[in-house]
């Protein structure tokens, strides 16, 4: 496996802490929280052929760029400059991971790099299982989405702008997203913990409309 030098070790402790002040307060289940589990699993799922620091930097920085969150900075660069922050020169590495990952767009594009496919893949475990559950309900408390309204069942989103704005139930981006993202990992390691994280969606999906009967 390959090594972090001294430097890039440093460099991503000061990434954590500028990752920390922007995105300890955001309350969506985007947030630093979210982002770290990420960054750990992505340690998890790392390979002998990944560059572990480009890795580690589009995990840290994934969310830079989701318009669902809101910003003051545009690009990974913005960002970068105001920090006074060097990352060796991968900056085109990561911006290119970043923009290939995510339901956007990454689960449509074919051109991702090791390094983007073990931060997809962490990202995705993420939105599975328990901890996926409960940020799905929490993204929709704070959107002000339904809980659940039997005049909004069957109502889905066509597009991704629909997908983005459409006033639907909670337990819709389940069948949107959530139920479909096994078919969407890319590491053997990834879709080992997979396995698991999707059966729980599965149990407590039943449940859910069992318990609604």
């Amino acid at each position: 496996m390959k090594h972090l030098t001294h430097n890039q070790t440093n460099i991503l402790k000061d990434v954590d802490k500028l990752i920390h002040d922007q995105y300890s307060q955001e309350s969506s289940g985007h947030d630093y929280d979210h982002i770290k589990r990420v960054v750990n699993l992505t340690t998890r799922l790392l390979i002998e052929e990944a560059n572990p620091f480009v890795t580690y930097l589009i995990a840290y920085f994934h969310e830079v760029l989701d318009d669902k969150l809101e910003s003051k900075y545009d690009t990974l660069e913005s960002l970068l400059a105001s920090y006074d922050l060097d990352l060796e020169g991968y900056e085109l590495e990561v911006i290119k991971g970043i923009e290939s990952i995510g339901f956007k767009g990454g689960f449509t594009s074919t051109d991702k790099s090791i390094e983007a496919q073990i931060v997809s893949d962490a990202d995705t475990l993420d939105a599975m299982g328990a901890i996926g559950i409960g940020r799905a309900f929490y993204y929709a408390g704070s959107k002000g989405l339904p809980f659940h309204q039997e005049e909004l069942v069957g109502v889905t989103a066509d597009n991704y702008e629909e997908y983005r704005n459409k006033k639907r139930n909670i337990m819709t981006h389940f069948d949107e997203k959530l139920l479909i993202l096994k078919d969407y990992l890319y590491t053997i390691k990834g879709k080992e913990i997979g396995l698991g994280r999707h059966k729980t969606l599965l149990e407590f999906y039943k449940s859910f409309h069992n318990e609604l009967a």
